[in-house]
C-alpha cells in the first residue's frame, strides 16, 4: 500500500511542491501527515485561487535521491491557527532523481526566438537548472534548433539566455522541450544561476516563516540545553535548526568545521552536539575524541552520509551517543535528542 511509502518518506517541516490544474508548481511546507493525508501550509497563491475541497492536486516530493509524484485531492481547508490544506493522496509514482545539475520548478512565461528568424512563439518555462531549462510549447521546435529565450521573471525583469534544443517530446497537445544554454553565454548562465539561488533562498525563508508560525500556535516547553550543530552543509544545518526550534530549543549554535567546534566546546560546553563525520580541517572522529576529552558531559550525535560499519563503530568508541545516516528520519532525530537531552 502507498500509505506505507508515505509513512517511511514524509518528513514534517520539509518542502513539498504542489500543483492544482495547469497552474504553476507552488512551494509548500509539510506541517503533519497521517497515513494517506498530508497537511501543508495554505500558500498565498491558493488564497487567490480560492482552493476548495475535492480540487484535484499533484505533489512533488524529493527524498533519498528519488522524486515522488503524489496525486490526490484537497480533503479540506482550514484558516484558523496555521492556515493550511489537507491533501488526500490516492496514487504515488516514484522516479530516480540523480540529476547532475540543481533544478527548481517554476512557472514563467517566455518568448522563444529561432536563430535568424524575427518571429517568436510564446511558451511556458516549467523548470530551471544551472545547465538549462525545461519548457512547454504548443508548437514543435525541433531538436538541435538554436534559440534565444526571453523569460519574464516579473513585470520589469526579463532574463535572456541563448542555446539549443536537446530534447523534445509530444505529450497530448503540447511539446515538452529540453533546452541547454550555450557554454559561451556566460551572462545568461550567471543570471540563471542567480535566479535559481534566489528561488532556493525563497524556499528556505518559506520554511522558516511557516515553522515559526507553527511554533506560535503550539504550546512548546522551552528547552534549556545549548545545542551545537557542526556541519559544512548549509541546508542540513538549516533543517536541523528548524527541527530543534519546533522542540523548544532556542540556544542553538552553528559551525562548519572541526576547529570551530572544538573552540566553542572549550568556551561554552554545549550539552548536545550534532555533527557530521565529513568535516573540513579535522576528521569528525578526531573532533569527537577531542570534544569528549574537553567536555565529557557533552552528548554527541553523529549524522552522516557514511554508513560504513567500521566508521560507525569508531565514532561510538570515540564517544558518540548515537549515529544516524543521512538522509535521516526527522522523527528519529527528535527521539534521540529528547533521550540524550532528558
Amino acid at each position: 500500500m502507498f500509505e506505507d511509502i508515505l509513512n517511511k518518506i514524509i518528513q514534517d517541516g520539509a518542502l513539498i511542491r504542489t500543483q492544482i490544474g495547469m497552474n504553476g508548481w507552488e512551494s509548500g511546507i509539510i506541517i503533519s501527515h497521517n497515513q494517506d493525508i498530508i497537511q501543508i501550509n495554505l500558500v498565498q497563491e491558493y488564497y487567490k485561487m480560492a482552493v476548495m475541497s475535492r480540487d484535484p492536486i499533484k505533489c512533488k516530493y524529493y527524498f533519498n535521491e528519488k522524486e515522488y509524484l503524489f496525486e490526490g485531492h484537497v480533503d479540506r481547508v482550514v484558516i484558523y491557527d496555521v492556515p493550511s490544506m489537507f491533501i488526500k493522496i490516492t496514487n504515488v509514482d516514484i522516479f530516480r532523481n540523480k540529476r547532475k545539475h540543481v533544478r527548481v520548478d517554476v512557472r514563467l512565461g517566455a518568448n522563444i526566438w529561432l536563430k535568424g528568424n524575427e518571429n517568436f512563439a510564446y511558451c511556458i518555462i516549467d523548470n530551471l537548472s544551472t545547465n538549462g531549462l525545461g519548457l512547454i510549447s504548443r508548437v514543435e521546435i525541433g531538436i538541435g534548433k538554436e534559440l534565444k529565450i526571453d523569460m519574464f521573471l516579473d513585470y520589469n525583469n526579463i532574463l535572456t539566455v541563448k542555446g539549443h534544443i536537446v530534447r523534445e517530446k509530444r505529450v497530448n497537445e503540447y511539446y515538452e522541450v529540453g533546452f541547454e544554454i550555450d557554454k559561451n553565454d556566460k551572462e545568461g548562465r550567471e543570471n540563471l544561476n542567480r535566479t535559481i539561488q534566489m528561488n532556493k533562498r525563497f524556499n528556505g525563508k518559506l520554511i522558516e516563516e511557516t515553522l515559526e508560525q507553527i511554533n506560535k500556535n503550539t504550546n512548546l516547553v522551552e528547552q534549556k540545553q545549548t545545542v551545537m550543530i557542526v556541519d559544512e552543509d548549509d541546508s542540513a544545518r538549516f533543517l536541523i535548526r528548524k527541527l530543534l526550534s519546533l522542540q523548544g530549543f532556542s540556544k542553538i549554535l552553528e559551525v562548519i568545521d572541526g576547529v570551530q567546534a572544538i573552540n566553542f566546546v572549550q568556551k561554552l560546553k554545549p550539552e548536545i552536539i550534532i555533527l557530521d563525520i565529513l568535516l573540513p580541517t579535522l576528521n569528525g572522529n578526531e573532533v569527537i575524541e577531542k570534544i569528549h576529552s574537553i567536555s565529557p558531559e557533552s552528548k554527541v550525535i553523529v549524522i552522516s552520509t557514511i554508513s560504513n560499519r567500521k566508521i560507525i563503530d569508531e565514532a561510538r568508541s570515540k564517544g558518540a551517543i548515537e549515529y544516524l545516516v543521512k538522509p535521516f528520519d526527522n522523527k528519529r532525530l527528535i527521539e534521540v535528542i529528547k533521550r540524550v537531552g532528558g
